[in-house]
């Protein structure tokens, strides 16, 4: 088996990651535990010692399932609850992009769109063109594209909050911290809240946007996400 097979079964068994963080916490439990063993195997004559390691056995595999079949079941429903959220900002980032494409009529290759359409895209539309949003005080009129990105940056930051505090895992928390600190988000925050650009197209953002959708992209492989 390679080792990206192996990481991946590490990453997606739940009960694995629950029991040698048991190990990790437990390990003097453990090296009691054999030598309860030892001592069954080797002293059965010492009724004493042998009803002490009994005792000792017994309730170490009480703890053993009680903490990490608790540990395991929690972990497997954080699991499922951030691979759905995953999904829905996965999507959404999607939909927005093959929106974008369409209103560049730029025809993406492949369902992922590549750096270079990316910033075909992003040269071609206007920070203030119309987007597919209406505008909540007059429904008539549509908002622009900033409004757009505005208002996926204020789904997905709910969702990125949310997952911070599902997910124990270090690397995804990273990853996670990356994305709500990106350059994209602040560069919003701070167009939306500013007069008019002279340069209206989107060509300046296009590193910041590109490393936004390659780390929701990484988000999206880690848990395997469809």
């Amino acid at each position: 088996m390679k080792i990206d097979n192996l990481k991946n079964v590490w990453k997606r068994s739940s009960f694995l990651r629950s029991f040698f963080r048991f190990f990790r916490i437990n390990v003097f439990i453990l090296i009691g535990f054999g030598f309860s063993v030892l001592g069954l195997i080797f002293l059965c004559s010492s009724n004493l010692f042998y009803r002490l390691s009994e005792a000792y056995i017994s309730g170490f595999i009480f703890y053993l399932l009680t903490v990490v079949s608790i540990d395991y079941k929690k972990r497997k429903r954080d699991f499922e609850k951030a691979k759905e959220k995953i999904s829905i900002l996965y999507q959404d980032l999607q939909n927005m992009v093959v929106v974008m494409a369409s209103a560049s009529k730029t025809k993406l290759e492949k369902e992922e769109a590549s750096r270079e359409e990316l910033s075909y895209i992003l040269k071609v539309l206007s920070l203030y063109g119309e987007a597919p949003i209406r505008h909540y005080s007059n429904p008539s009129e549509r908002g622009t594209w900033i409004e757009y990105f505005i208002h996926n940056k204020t789904k997905s930051s709910e969702l990125i909050s949310d997952l911070l505090g599902i997910i124990e895992d270090v690397e995804i928390q990273e990853i996670l911290s990356k994305i709500k600190e990106s350059k994209w988000y602040n560069y919003l925050e701070i167009v939306s809240q500013m007069p008019k650009l002279e340069n209206e197209n989107l060509e300046a953002f296009e590193r910041e946007f590109c490393e936004y959708y390659l780390l929701i992209k990484e988000l999206k492989e880690y848990f395997n996400v469809n």
